[in-house]
Formats: structure tokens, C-alpha cells, sequence
């Protein structure tokens, strides 16, 4: 194929090529290898854009059946971020003075027991490591402590799920996503 067959080819995939070559535009292959590749660049962008707001969707909560206070709980969450800064870049920076991740129990019998406001606080790590690409998407898994968390320790089960949201460090609140019901067992 030719250059300027080529370059026709290019910028009729971005909608351009027949506006521009009819409005008298002409390129020189030969000096021009920078406004090709700036034009090429236009056309196929591998990075996606996304809002700069976070998004969560939720993936998984494991084990389905939770031991209370003795087994650690699993949560999978597909993230994306236009601006790319869900985390911080180290866990002592100063920047980190409020959890990036938010966990509310969903139980309703949880407003009876005043002291337990149901919240949990999580700090995300770094999910922009190489701060190349601002826009981002993926997954993490969060791992949380054995703590316990049987409202009524004479029950033989409890069934508990949470929303969640996360919040970027310019301040941006993600939606909120709900995990399906886990139980609890002494």
C-alpha cells in the first residue's frame, strides 16, 4: 500500500479522510512522519477513557460461610478511574489520613446497638504503581481481618452483606455497590 493511500485509509477511520483531502489538504510523506504518527495515535488509542469519578462493581465475597472472629473475609471488586488515583502511592504518606474504602454492615438490627455504628475503614493500596496511565480498570481483592461480627452471640447464624464505595484522593465518591449475604457461624 501506498503512503498516501495509507494515510487516506488512517484518516477515513477517524472520519476525516475525504473532508480533508477535499478541502485541499496535502501532506508530505516525507517530512511529515510526526504528523502521521500524531494522527495515527488519534485513531487507535488502547487506553480507555473513563470518568474521573471512580466505579465499583462488586465481583465476589468469600467463604460464603464465615466463622465469626476466626476466618478472614474476601472481597473481589472491578474498579475503573479516569484520572487514576484510587490508592496512595505509600502507606505512610501523609496524604492518607482517611480510608479510601468504605464497608457499611447492612443488617437493619445494627441501629440497635449503639455501639457499633456499623462502619468499616479500609486504606486501598496504590492501584497507579508506574503513574503512566491515568485512565484505569481492574480488580482488587481486599483481605479483612478475623474480627467479630455476630450481632447476637446466642444465634446460630447471622446473615450479613455490605455496601461499599471507595473515594479517590482528589475526593471523588464511587457509587455504591452491594456484596450478596455471607453467613455467619459461631
Amino acid at each position: 500500500m501506498s503512503a498516501p493511500a495509507f494515510l487516506s485509509m488512517c484518516l477515513s477511520a477517524c472520519g476525516m479522510g475525504s473532508a480533508l483531502f477535499r478541502a485541499g489538504w496535502r501532506l508530505a510523506i516525507g517530512g511529515c512522519c510526526g504528523a502521521i504518527l500524531v494522527l495515527l495515535a488519534g485513531c487507535v488509542s488502547t487506553d480507555p477513557k473513563f470518568p474521573v469519578e471512580p466505579r465499583i462493581e462488586f465481583v465476589s465475597i468469600s467463604p460464603a460461610t464465615v466463622q465469626d472472629g476466626v476466618t478472614p473475609l474476601f472481597i473481589t471488586l472491578r474498579y475503573t478511574d479516569g484520572d487514576g488515583d484510587l490508592g496512595y502511592e505509600d502507606k505512610f504518606s501523609e496524604q492518607r489520613d482517611s480510608a479510601d474504602l468504605i464497608l457499611l454492615d447492612r443488617r437493619p438490627e445494627v441501629a440497635n446497638f449503639p455501639e457499633y455504628d456499623g462502619r468499616f475503614e479500609y486504606n486501598l493500596p496504590n492501584l497507579t504503581p508506574d503513574a503512566k496511565n491515568l485512565s484505569i480498570q481492574g480488580e482488587v481483592t481486599i483481605e479483612f481481618a478475623a474480627i467479630p461480627l455476630k450481632l447476637d452471640p446466642l444465634a446460630n447464624e447471622e446473615k450479613l452483606s455490605f455496601s461499599i464505595y471507595v473515594v479517590d484522593r482528589a475526593g471523588h465518591r464511587s457509587n455504591t455497590v452491594e456484596t450478596t449475604e455471607i453467613t455467619l457461624v459461631p
